[in-house]
């Protein structure tokens, strides 16, 4: 559920980025493909695929579900949702395809009604599981995300919708040790970042403003969290400076890609 609402918030925030454009063109191929998602993500909270879903769709998701989830591990209930589906409508199965990717990131699901409450509890209890123990926390080492549910169908992005950031403010408060917890090849990171950026500016105004900004969040928040854990863990100064090094490269270039070299 997590990894599809990531995708369709990635898809818009890149199409919007290159076009300029708030909604896809209708009948594109980024629509039907957004909307694909929202039927994963509506079957995977209802225990059923939508009434007026289009034809085709669940034979079409299998190869979705294969390269979007593999990253996050799967839930046997959806799987079993679409054998029975395959089954009924094309006489099919899932037969040898693997979608049992073995999860190594731990996702934080953050729904709207928490967001909205500005109710951080139910978040704010895992995270400080982490840091129960200098073992807890060498284990979760850059495996965790974040993700918020319940924003698919919105046109803004979750960094312009002020109850997120207000949610995202009290939750850092709490816990600012994102550096050095959060996965680097994920959009948690990024989401959380943006929160702290000001929003509607245009590309100028972003080129002159962020890097100022995010320079202070930086140096006085996140960096001297991460060196609090990296005691806490006894890590050392290589170890501190690669996980630094990281760390800007995900905010300067980006999530990293499997090919990218740790």
């Amino acid at each position: 559920m997590e990894a599809a609402s990531a995708e369709i918030s990635y898809q818009r925030r890149s199409y919007r980025e290159k076009t300029g454009q708030m909604v896809f063109p209708k009948g594109s191929h980024q629509e039907q493909y957004c909307q694909d998602l929202q039927a994963l993500v509506y079957a995977l909270t209802n225990g059923n695929f939508p009434e007026h879903r289009r034809a085709g769709l669940v034979r079409d998701i299998v190869p979705m579900m294969q390269e979007i989830l593999k990253k996050y591990g799967f839930n046997g209930n959806i799987q079993q949702l679409v054998e029975e589906e395959l089954v009924k409508h094309h006489g099919l199965n899932l037969g040898a395809l693997d979608i049992h990717g073995k999860a190594d990131t731990l996702v934080i699901v953050v729904s709207r009604e928490e967001v909205n409450s500005v109710d951080i509890e139910p978040a704010l209890e895992i995270l400080k599981q982490l840091i129960s123990s200098p073992e807890m926390a060498t284990n979760y080492k850059e495996k965790i995300d974040i993700s918020f549910h319940g924003y698919e169908t919105d046109s803004s992005e979750l960094f312009e919708i002020p109850e997120v950031r207000n949610y995202v403010y009290k939750l850092d408060t709490e816990f600012p040790f994102w550096l050095y917890f959060l996965s680097k090849y994920h959009l948690g990171l990024q989401a959380l970042l943006w929160c702290f950026l000001p929003p509607y500016l245009t590309e100028e105004a972003k080129a002159e403003i962020f890097p100022q900004k995010i320079d202070e969040l930086l140096t006085k928040s996140w960096l001297p969290a991460m060196n609090h854990i990296g005691k806490f863990v006894e890590m050392s100064d290589k170890e501190n400076k690669i996980m630094t090094e990281r760390a800007m490269r995900y905010i300067t270039q980006g999530r990293f890609r499997e090919s990218n070299i740790a």
